[in-house]
């Protein structure tokens, strides 16, 4: 499974921001670092799917160095697997984990 890295930055308030490094504007947060992972999981599926829906190109994952700022920096898998593009073709699988 593909897994893209996304930067979790703790607020002043104890929420997290979550910024995927991969798609500009994908971002969501949570009250804690465990809310925000999961929030981080729908976030991604959410515009993996419009991106797929709109005939858009899906980046392969960044490999993030140390270079990156924020708290922390985990690895979200998207809920489904991402079918490769086949000419006039489009699918979208959900498997089991």
């Amino acid at each position: 499974m593909t897994a893209y890295p996304a930067t979790f930055h703790r607020e002043d308030d104890g929420r997290y921001a979550v910024e995927f490094i991969d798609f500009d504007g994908c971002n969501t947060c949570g009250d804690n670092l465990s809310e925000a992972k999961l929030m981080a999981g729908d976030a991604l599926d959410g515009i993996l799917k419009v991106m797929r829906k709109y005939g858009d190109e899906i980046p392969a994952p960044s490999h993030v160095g140390d270079n990156v700022s924020g708290d922390e920096v985990c690895y979200i898998e998207p809920k489904f697997y991402i079918a490769p593009r086949i000419t006039g073709a489009t699918r979208l699988l959900a498997l089991p984990r």
